[in-house]
């Protein structure tokens, strides 16, 4: 039991291995570093992802550009953000609150072409979605991992991708916002590479529903001729979810083929996910994409 002149005079008095065994979080505790994200102009970057290279460990700025991660000395965190271009840091380099700026990915305009968008006669859906729902949560399973999935043109067509859609499960309570991201596939590696979707493509816990019907249509995406990948990352807000809350399920399937299902921690690397989930095997999102042409 605490005895009264401890309850009265504070912590300042008590020998240090006294400390150590009442309040040994306070001591032991990792020091955090703290920051904020902004651009060249001086604002917010909101939900830029901050990782360690060599621990998996990761941080999402908030609505303000404000984070706080654990600092592990020695180890480099990688900023980065949609339409910026990323900044790596070692930490022993950074003390106390640091602000770091990202500058924007600008394009010469000679290399800028504008197109209006052609006239499509019809549609069709492709990618993985009528597979079995085995209620698989790739996209839930923590919040420090993006998912994609690799979308194939199969019939190289020539046109947009207008809609995508997916089915959620566990989601009616949620706080975690969903960011879906579509990227183009590196013709060497096979990896995700540029990405096709820069803005608006954020949900928040009231748009989510069982059946996700989220439209592009507006953004006249050309579908790449050697298929796409779609990536999804569940972000938490800062202040609101709790570090015990769960991230809603985005319901798969485990009968597909391994080579279509990769995973990025906080930017710092995709890899494919090709460790088997059940009984030797694979698993990834039922997703499908509409494409006009």
């Amino acid at each position: 039991m605490i005895n009264a002149s401890l309850r009265k005079g504070g912590t300042k008095h008590l020998p240090f291995y006294i400390l150590l065994c009442l309040f040994p979080n306070l001591v032991l505790a990792q020091p955090i570093l703290r920051g904020q994200v902004i651009d060249s102009d001086k604002k917010p970057i909101p939900f830029a992802s901050i990782g360690y290279y060599n621990h998996q460990i990761g941080s999402i700025s908030d609505s303000l550009g404000y984070f706080q991660i654990k600092k592990i000395n020695g180890d480099s965190i990688k900023i980065s953000s949609l339409g910026f271009q990323f900044k790596n840091y070692t930490i022993s380099e950074i003390n106390g609150n640091i602000q770091i700026e990202l500058n924007s990915i600008y394009f010469k305009l000679s290399d800028v072409i504008v197109k209006s968008r052609k006239k499509t006669t019809d549609f069709v859906w492709i990618g993985h979605f009528k597979s079995k729902n085995n209620f698989l949560s790739l996209g839930g399973v923590g919040n420090q991992i993006q998912t994609a999935i690799f979308l194939p043109n199969e019939n190289k067509l020539s046109g947009y991708i207008d809609e995508l859609h997916f089915k959620l499960d566990k989601f009616k309570k949620t706080t975690y916002l969903l960011r879906i991201r579509l990227f183009n596939r590196n013709s060497k590696t096979g990896l995700p590479d540029e990405d096709l979707l820069l803005m608006d493509n954020i949900l928040k816990p009231n748009q989510l529903k069982r059946d996700v019907f989220f439209s592009i249509k507006d953004k006249n995406i050309e579908v790449p001729q050697n298929g796409f990948f779609v990536s999804f990352e569940w972000i938490p807000q800062i202040g609101i979810t709790k570090e015990t809350d769960s991230a809603p399920w985005i319901i798969g399937n485990l009968n597909s083929e391994r080579k279509i299902t990769y995973t990025n921690y906080r930017e710092i690397k995709w890899s494919q996910n090709s460790r088997p989930i059940i009984n030797q095997e694979y698993g990834n999102i039922n997703i499908e994409a509409k494409i006009s042409y």
